[in-house]
């Protein structure tokens, strides 16, 4: 893992750049789709993150800049406003899209204008820190980048959710899921794991204490989401693709659909305005003359058909007078209508074609032009004779009033000054929900109003009038039932004029208003019907003579009676030409092709302008019912061949989808196998490179790309391609890109990424071994001058320690030389003084040297100053081993003896053998050789010691030399466990070892190696597991005549 995350480290530049790289490619792929008019509401939101991938695609681009050329105070400007903008982008994206979710009243807390307090508090913070640059971006990405991934991921999923009755159809289920949970860890990685700084939490969560657990750099893992999310982004825009393709069918259907749905609006018309039962006209507002009529009124006023009543004036027709009605004495509700702009009803009189009198209500609309003007007005009437006559009838005879009281179905009352109830016939009593009159009577008049408030208003009316004809009444029964009275009363005063009360007529209208509601909705209708007829009417002439398609109405006898202008310029360009010749004539001999007959639904071909057409023959009605058609002539030539693009086009990008998807797969796979295996090898599979040397006719066979097979000729060095010298990789002038070979490679944009892939793995694999390979080399410099300045400090320090100790022994052993002569003469002496004492004296001598112990002490003396003598010999020559195996005071090539070398060395490592082995030594008679005899002794201490290692209790060391062909050989055999087979061949490898951890380095036999190679020498191995092993060293014996 380590190796892992040194290697993002030092290339941490193409991490940018792939994770740049990918966001962009996301924006424009975002750009590049069409979504104009499509149903999918995400359709209006992709543009933010198109945003977002462009803008921090160019921040990431940046930071590799800034990695390569170093920072400054305008890149870290631009770099914070690149990152700002787009996590914005981000931001305001994902909160959109979640409001188009299920989710939408979550989404509704993040209120639109959230994203500037955001920015606002963002900014003044960073103002107010020490690092406005650090602590704007980190609290960017808390506050704007970790949020907006957040609400994108979560948005994704739940969109899919919403709308998955139409996303599953398009199988894009694990896009939108993949999309979401990478954008929702990109929140993560993106927005939490932030660069250092002194406060909470970036002081504990950041760049360094993620790599220091992870050992990979965190935007090694932003990089692999950017290339997730735009995978999954890409798969996604694939729902407008396929919308763009439905709806295009949708509309070749509608363009059907809506032919015949025009052929059919006439006859629909035409029957619906003659199936109501009212007298209906049209009038021209300019001169009052008719424009058209329904059926109801044709018969009415005695028109056999409507041509007859067209251009006659209403007046001329229904008042049988020259000049429209005027006001006040006859008040006409057409100019009503032209002076308010409304709907308005009144009473007229008219005259029937028999030149009887009829009472009407006419109700009257207006018709607009696209200007709002009034052009038109649609005036209904309806026969209300009876009525007038019966009212007229009941104010004639109101001697009569008496008998027609109680019969009467209309309610006849009596109310008195203070509205109480003094008279009322069955009918009334009846109206208001009572059995009988004597249930009302003495009720006060209010009970039944369902505002009392209104009848105030009512009474002033009365009063002021006095009298009131049809006055709606809003009533309710005695039960509370709601009903429409109509009433008809009179003020009752005295000869004085003092209000007396009211009589009148009531009459239940809720029915009547019922349907006058109804019948005010029906001329409502009626007169947008009738304005849509108008504007059909006026545009059919135009829509005929401005379609492309030719038509032609056909008699009975299959011949044309009248054509549209684009009929007429096929055939000839001449009406006379055209009508009345049989239509089938006229195909043929203007060379219009089919095979069998010709049916509805026939294709013609037209072989002089290459044209296609489609027939078709549609029946109908005519004026004197005969059985005619119209014959439709529909150019197909354009739609056949955008059939045939869009089958083509569709095909290839069918094509293209299945080759990005293999290649995004592919190059997916690579980066895996780069990511996780540490293989730089992978390439791209490109089937469109070809073989240089072949296409080119090369015949320079030292070219490395001759004789091979799909060989990048511009990544090898020294090409010659065409016989010039090509190519950038080739460190040499010149531009592969107007090769031919390079341009066919890349000629597909896939194969053109594929190719820029393989280039930069190509760079990658390069600098990769180079690095490899000089890490490699530095560590075992490193590790081999470490071992050389420890041996050299040890030869020092022995050195030193050799000086230092040579003098004191030197002192010693002088002193101890003194002392061995002072001690013969004192020996000497005290014999002679013995011999020399009186007799008297000998006996207390004797007694007083006798408890001395002097002759025990002079015998002992003596034996002391030999072991002494003998001891400082020993430190002497051990002083001289130290200091013949570190050699510091010697050249360093010199003629020296091998066995006094290995006697030197075996000394110097004895505390390490003596308790693992018996030394067994077999020298033979070698002579002196040119050598270093320091770094010789190296190499056998180091063999040495590795002898002792591998014996585990107790065995045996054994060292010979000889002399063979002008080489000195020495074994150092051993007794040990042995060297396995698989690690023979690894043991001069350097680092490598059999040992414990913290026992062995694995530079020893590297070391030695290395020494014995520079005598011009050679180290032979023999193991076998659990009996021993003997390294031999060979060096050549090297004279000293040029020393």
């Amino acid at each position: 893992m380590d190796k892992i995350g040194g290697f993002f480290q030092s290339h941490i530049d193409i991490v940018f750049f792939v994770y740049g790289l990918a966001f962009t490619i996301m924006g424009i792929a975002i750009l590049a789709q069409p979504k104009r008019e499509s149903g999918f509401g995400i359709a209006l939101l992709f543009w933010l993150l198109a945003a977002f991938g462009l803008t921090h695609g160019v921040n990431e681009f940046l930071d590799m800049w800034v990695i390569s050329k170093g920072k400054g105070p305008v890149i870290d400007l631009v770099r914070w406003a690149f990152l700002v903008s787009s996590y914005i982008f981000l931001f305001e994206f994902g909160r959109r899209l979640i409001s188009a979710t299920q989710l939408r009243k979550i989404g509704g807390i993040w209120h639109r204008n959230s994203v500037f307090v955001i920015c606002a508090l963002i900014f003044a913070t960073a103002l107010m820190s020490g690092d406005f640059w650090l602590t704007g971006s980190i609290l960017a990405r808390y506050l704007l980048g970790f949020t907006g991934g957040l609400c994108t991921g979560i948005g994704f999923i739940f969109y899919y959710r919403t709308n998955s009755d139409r996303l599953d159809r398009m199988g894009l289920k694990k896009y939108f899921m993949s999309a979401g949970a990478s954008f929702i860890f990109y929140g993560l990685v993106g927005g939490l794991i932030v660069p250092a700084a002194g406060f909470f939490p970036a002081s504990f969560l950041n760049h360094e204490s993620f790599f220091a657990v992870v050992s990979i750099p965190v935007q090694v893992f932003r990089g692999l989401c950017a290339v997730l999310i735009a995978l999954a982004v890409g798969k996604i825009l694939k729902m407008f693709h396929v919308e763009i393709t439905n709806k295009l069918e949708e509309d070749l259907s509608l363009l059907s659909q809506s032919q015949n749905a025009l052929r059919q609006l006439h006859r629909f018309i035409k029957t619906a305005f003659d199936s109501l039962n009212e007298a209906i006209v049209i009038v021209n507002v300019r001169d009052f003359t008719i424009a058209g009529a329904n059926r109801n009124f044709l018969d009415e006023y005695g028109f056999r058909e409507e041509s007859e009543a067209i251009g006659k004036t209403c007046h001329e027709v229904s008042h049988k007078q020259k000049t429209h009605c005027t006001p006040p004495y006859d008040d006409c509700p057409l100019l009503k209508t032209l002076e308010t702009g409304q709907h308005e009803t009144a009473e007229h009189i008219h005259t029937d074609h028999y030149g009887n009198k009829k009472y009407v209500e006419v109700s009257t609309s207006p018709i607009r032009d696209d200007s709002a003007n009034i052009v038109q007005v649609i005036h209904v009437s309806r026969d209300i004779t009876q009525k007038k006559l019966a009212e007229q009838s009941l104010l004639k005879n109101e001697e009569r009033f008496q008998t027609l009281f109680n019969t009467s179905q209309d309610g006849i009352y009596w109310t008195d000054s203070s509205g109480v109830f003094t008279l009322i016939n069955e009918a009334g009593a009846r109206i208001l929900g009572h059995t009988g009159p004597e249930e009302i009577i003495g009720r006060k008049a209010d009970d039944y109003w369902r505002n009392p408030a209104d009848r105030d208003e009512f009474i002033s009316l009365i009063r002021r009038e006095k009298r009131v004809s049809a006055y709606p009444i809003p009533a309710k029964r005695r039960d509370g039932t709601p009903i429409e009275i109509e009433a008809t009363v009179r003020i009752v005063e005295d000869k004085k004029g003092i209000f007396l009360g009211i009589e009148g007529i009531l009459r239940d209208v809720t029915q009547h208003m019922l349907y006058q509601q109804e019948l005010k909705q029906k001329n409502e209708q009626m007169s947008a019907l009738f304005g849509k007829v108008e504007a059909v009417k006026k545009e059919w002439e135009c829509i005929m003579d401005s379609t492309d398609d030719m038509i032609a109405l056909i008699s009975s006898k299959e011949t044309v009676m009248r054509c549209n202008k684009v009929f007429k310029s096929f055939f000839g360009n001449v009406y006379e030409g055209i009508i009345g010749k049989k239509w089938k004539e006229l195909f043929e001999q203007y060379g219009l092709q089919h095979e069998g007959n010709i049916v509805h639904g026939s294709e013609l071909y037209h072989p002089e302008s290459f044209r296609w057409f489609v027939l078709s023959i549609n029946p109908f009605e005519g004026h004197e019912l005969q059985t005619e058609y119209v014959l439709t002539v529909h150019d197909l030539t354009d739609m056949k061949n955008l059939t045939e693009s869009l089958s083509i086009t569709n095909a290839e990008i069918e094509q293209n989808k299945i080759k990005l998807q293999d290649a995004l797969e592919e190059l997916t796979f690579l980066i895996n196998e780069v990511t996780n295996k540490k293989d730089f090898s992978v390439r791209f599979q490109n089937p469109n490179l070809r073989i240089c040397y072949e296409e080119k006719g090369c015949k320079s066979t030292d070219c490395p790309c001759y004789g091979k097979n799909e060989e990048r000729c511009w990544q090898v060095a020294g090409t010659y391609c065409g016989g010039k010298v090509q190519g950038v990789f080739a460190e040499k002038f010149g531009n592969c890109a107007e090769c031919d070979i390079f341009r066919s490679a890349t000629s597909d944009p896939i194969y053109q990424i594929g190719e820029n892939f393989n280039n930069m793995m190509h760079i990658l694999e390069i600098q990769h071994k180079e690095l490899e390979g000089a890490y490699n080399d530095l560590k075992v410099a490193q590790s081999r001058i470490l071992q050389q300045e420890k041996m050299a400090s040890i030869g020092q320090l022995a050195a030193g320690v050799a000086h230092e100790i040579n003098n004191p022994t030197g002192f010693i052993m002088s002193n101890l030389g003194t002392l061995q002569k002072y001690s013969a003469k004192l020996t000497e002496f005290i014999k002679a003084q013995a011999e020399a004492v009186r007799p008297e004296q000998a006996e207390a001598v004797g007694k007083r040297r006798k408890e001395l112990k002097v002759d025990y002490v002079i015998e002992d003396l003596s034996a002391l100053i030999t072991e002494s003598l003998d001891g400082a010999e020993r430190i002497r020559k051990i002083v001289q081993d130290l200091k013949s195996f570190s050699r510091v005071d010697e050249a360093e090539n010199k003629m020296a003896d091998i066995n006094s070398g290995i006697d030197a060395t075996v000394n110097i490592v004895w505390n390490e053998l003596k308790y693992k082995a018996t030394v067994k030594k077999e020298y033979g008679d070698i002579p002196n050789t040119r050598c270093n005899p320091g770094q010789l002794n190296q190499v056998f201490m180091n063999m040495l010691v590795n002898a002792a290692h591998a014996i585990e209790k107790q065995g045996e060391i054994t060292i010979r030399t000889r002399s063979e062909e002008g080489n000195i050989l020495v074994s150092i055999s051993d007794t040990g466990k042995g060297i396995s087979p698989e690690n023979l061949n690894r043991i001069f490898e350097p680092f490598f070892t059999t040992k414990d951890v913290g026992k062995g380095t694995g530079l020893g036999l590297s070391i030695a190696y290395e020494i014995i190679k520079k005598h011009n020498g050679e180290i032979l191995v023999e193991s076998e597991v659990g009996k021993g092993t003997t390294f031999t060293v060979v060096i050549p014996v090297i004279g000293g005549e040029n020393e």
